[in-house]
């Protein structure tokens, strides 16, 4: 059955050359009088048609990447060739080099040198193994794609120490790669007598036809200026023998009738008999092309055809055997070595399977149909549900199939009996006589698992190695993901699904499932599809999304949804082990200097905390919650409104000369007994952090959100082994008010420029709270009833102010609350922004102030200010008046 595809042809109609153009009935296009464009119109909808189908056609593009191509030349002592297909607006490259270092970027220039395009090279081990640079450029413009139908695009590789490029060459349309199973890239020989072949090289593409081969070769450096016509090319194919030596099989010579020294192409056929092209897999051929004197030569191994398009297939149960249980799926990635052999990655979504047998398939015609022909065979043993080797036989036949999707993968396993746990003691019943039961006794069930192996285009999807297995309820289908986050923070998705109704439309979606009660599951569509595949990128995550996407939070699901019934879901899976880049998820807020507390830009301390809980090191923590860090040493973290905020542990001064420091504590403290602390004996604060802290220790408490309290002190009491937590009170001063100053910004108490320091006194403050303590007291019902509010346990009146009590630490002077119909809301004090350079702590503790010298120079300096504002205004309201007299007195002039 065809597809009906509609266009719309209204802006393609040509302009009328009349000045009263007509629509006449059932037509698109204007007409003039007495004039038809029926033909026409129907010629235009066929090449507009046809114009978005060659959009969408397959064109395959070649390129020969040398040191000669570029301007000034450089010589590289290797080469480069490359594999571009173009499709649905996007370019995708394979480039393959020898001889040269890896590459940091690639360049799509024109012809000027002018930079259109250019790919950083990101780091891939498994690209790297096979000296390979994979990458698309997605969207081309229409203007570089004129560019590239006319050869004029130009493709070029840099180095670290060559910047500028160290190889290059021309994007050439290439017709005989989609025929391709093998190939060589030619590399000058370095004993050549010629002096300038450095630089240089060669690619071939091969393919295998009956007792020959026929080979198609791009090169440069073997002819020179003076070769302008009738230039002779010597092509030879040679076999290595176990020994090192090398036997030509074949050597045949062409005239090349026009010779250019930059670049040449040219066909020839090797006879082959087909008990030699079996071994063509081997790497023990080699080709070689030469000018007639043999003093230009260039040689490569011959190899199977590398590429960075990913060879896969989603196989699927091919009956259902239990109706009740999930079905098993699975997916299959082969891949063609340098050594000729298919390597296979195997995996199954069912983790106790232990043992599958795996075969390589073709369809074959039979006198009663088409039927499967098994090519080679192998059982793997398999580890929590993956299993990887390769097959024993290398074969032409089988590469070329595989480059030809005419490869099927069938899977045989066994799935094991369910395990059934033993069941506690408390469920346990006597059973009834033994010959009364009757026993079902569970067995293995064999399944047959089938899906046909499929090229697919490289992606920066296909970036990361581990893609994820797509399974669920629906009984026939299963699929392969391939997920990648660049350094970007995009997310790249390459989705392949097999066993669901074609007719269905299907949603590719993230599913956000977070941990906590008050989490319901958020779920993002990430693009509509029909068929079996999906590809494309998302840029608009944000970091707290990929975040969840890399601690595990995250599904992938597939939807459908068939016409008149509901959606349902059809596959999903868990994204686990997605790297993210660092730079793309929320970062660790560390407090800076300039007071011990935390405060948001909307200043309230205390407020609605569902839905903001934080993620640490792969785990979530509820808002308000805070913990010992694990990125580093003497830090404490909390979850401050989704935010997490990390501070340094601030340590009390030593009341001793030669205070001690002992592995795992961050403060040090003095010895005192030294026979207490050879015990190590600790206190664990079960009120505070929930640490263990060794005995005689001293420290000042965290607790957030306002951070380290250095106005509390917490001491681990080595005779009753508890954890005393005591408000220090500063010792009286000997200064004004406006002279003292804070030693530190964290200084809990403030000192004199020139007295003495006292030490400070500690001192055990009950418990209390600001506000008028006299009055009748009210039932706590009849307060609340009257607006009143119940904050940590007390009850306020309505309109009542306080300082909240933080326990053990004492009252928080720089935090008020205040009670108003019922709700009580606390809000840290507000400080004014000082200008000054140098700034002390205000008498309050909570806010800084200028010193007298720098506040009076700034309110100088403000005063000079407005005095200069507002000498300009007056002489603006001057100019104002002066202006419409002069201009009356003008006119009386003139008059």
């Amino acid at each position: 059955m065809s597809r009906v595809r509609c266009k719309n042809i209204k802006n393609d109609c040509p302009k009328p050359n009349c000045d009263d153009p007509v629509l006449l009935p059932q037509r698109c296009c204007k007409t003039c009088p007495g004039e038809d464009y029926a033909d026409l119109e129907e010629d235009i909808a066929t090449r507009k048609l046809e114009s978005e189908d060659e959009e969408k056609i397959l064109k395959e593009f070649t390129v020969l990447l040398t040191g000669k191509f570029l301007v000034p030349p450089v010589s590289a002592p290797g080469a480069a060739s490359g594999y571009l297909v173009y499709t649905k607006r996007d370019l995708h490259y394979t480039i393959h080099y020898r001889g040269i270092p890896r590459p940091l970027t690639i360049r799509f220039t024109n012809e000027e040198g002018d930079i259109l395009e250019e790919h950083e090279i990101p780091p891939a081990p498994h690209h790297s193994q096979g000296a390979k640079v994979c990458g698309v450029w997605r969207k081309l413009p229409k203007v570089y794609r004129k560019l590239l139908q006319k050869d004029k695009l130009l493709f070029v590789l840099s180095t670290a120490d060559y910047p500028d490029g160290i190889i290059g060459g021309r994007v050439m349309k290439h017709d005989a790669i989609n025929t391709e199973a093998y190939g060589a890239l030619l590399l000058s020989d370095p004993r050549s007598l010629a002096p300038d072949v450095m630089g240089s090289g060669g690619m071939a593409s091969i393919f295998l036809v009956i007792d020959s081969i026929h080979v198609s070769l791009g090169f440069n450096g073997i002819f020179t200026s003076r070769d302008a016509r009738d230039a002779p090319l010597v092509v030879s194919l040679l076999y290595r023998e176990s020994d090192g030596a090398l036997q030509t099989v074949a050597e045949t010579s062409i005239t090349l009738a026009k010779a250019h020294p930059d670049y040449n192409s040219a066909t020839v056929k090797l006879d082959m008999p087909p008990s030699l092209q079996e071994r063509l897999s081997s790497g023990q051929f080699e080709l070689r092309i030469s000018s007639r004197d043999g003093t230009r030569m260039q040689s490569g191994r011959i190899m199977p055809k590398v590429t960075c398009n990913v060879f896969q297939a989603v196989i699927t149960p091919t009956e259902v055997v239990d109706p009740n249980k999930d079905p098993v799926t699975g997916f299959i990635i082969l891949d063609i070595g340098s050594d000729g052999y298919i390597y296979y990655k195997l995996h199954v979504s069912d983790p106790d399977i232990e043992t599958a047998t795996i075969r390589l398939e073709t369809d074959v015609e039979t006198p009663t149909g088409t039927g499967m022909r098994v090519l080679q065979q192998v059982t793997q043993n398999l580890t929590n549900s993956w299993g990887n080797g390769s097959f024993a036989r290398r074969s032409s036949q089988e590469v070329e199939m595989m480059l030809s999707d005419d490869l099927t993968v069938t899977v045989y396993a066994d799935t094991p009996p369910p395990r059934y746990p033993p069941l506690p003691s408390v469920m346990r019943r006597e059973l009834p006589d033994p010959s009364r039961i009757r026993i079902i006794r569970s067995e293995k069930s064999h399944m047959e698992l089938r899906g046909q192996v499929r090229q697919r285009l490289y992606t920066d999807a296909l970036l990361n190695e581990m893609p994820i297995l797509l399974s669920g309820g629906n009984s026939t289908a299963g699929g392969i993901a391939w997920l990648t986050v660049d350094k970007d923070c995009i997310l790249h998705y390459q989705v392949y699904v097999a066993g669901l109704d074609p007719r269905e439309k299907h949603l590719l979606e993230l599913l956000q499932i977070r941990p906590g009660k008050y989490n319901a599951p958020q779920q993002r569509v990430l693009k509509r599809f029909e068929g079996e595949q999906v590809e494309d990128m998302a840029d608009d995550l944000d970091g707290r999304s990929l975040a969840y996407l890399q601690a595990g939070y995250t599904f992938l699901v597939v939807t459908s949804k068939l016409s008149g019934k509901a959606k349902a879901m059809q596959l999903r899976a868990r994204i686990t082990e997605l790297y993210t880049p660092p730079s793309c998820v929320p970062r660790y807020v560390h407090k800076s200097g300039g007071g011990n507390t935390f405060q948001d830009s909307s200043n309230d301390v205390y407020g609605d905390s569902l839905g903001n809980q934080c993620l640490y090191d792969e785990t979530l923590f509820e808002d308000g919650a805070h913990w010992k860090a694990e990125h580093e040493e003497c830090t404490m973290c909390s979850c401050q409104r989704g935010h997490v905020v990390c501070e340094r542990s601030v340590c009390p001064e030593p009341t001793c000369a030669n205070p001690i420091t002992i592995p795992g504590e961050c403060c040090p403290f003095c010895p005192g007994n030294v026979t207490e602390h050879k015990s190590q004996r600790f206190c664990f604060f079960e009120k505070g952090d929930r640490k263990y802290h060794l005995a005689g220790s001293r420290w000042h408490p965290y607790v957030p959100p306002f951070g380290f309290s250095t106005c509390s002190l917490c001491t681990c009491d080595p005779k009753s082994m508890s954890v005393k937590c005591e408000r220090i009170t500063c010792p009286p001063l000997t200064c004004s008010e406006k002279e003292s100053y804070r030693e530190h910004p964290n200084s809990c108490c403030k000192k004199c420029p020139s007295s003495v320091s006292v030490k400070s006194s500690v001192i055990v403050i009950p418990s209390g709270q600001l506000g008028d303590q006299g009055g009748e007291k009210m039932i706590v019902k009849e307060i609340l009833a009257n607006g009143g509010c119940k904050y940590r346990g007390q009850v306020y009146p309505n309109g009542d102010e306080w300082h909240p009590t933080i326990d053990p630490y004492g009252i928080e002077k720089c935090v008020k609350c205040h009670c108003k119909d019922g709700r009580a809301k606390c809000r840290r004090k507000k400080c004014p922004k000082e200008t000054c350079p140098v700034k002390v702590q205000g008498e309050d503790g909570c806010c800084e102030r200028c010193l007298d010298s720098a506040s009076g120079e700034s309110s100088s300096k403000s005063s000079e200010g407005k005095g200069k504002r507002r000498r300009k205004d007056r002489e603006r309201r001057h100019r104002k008046t002066r202006q419409p007299k002069e201009k009356q007195q003008r006119k009386q002039q003139q008059q």
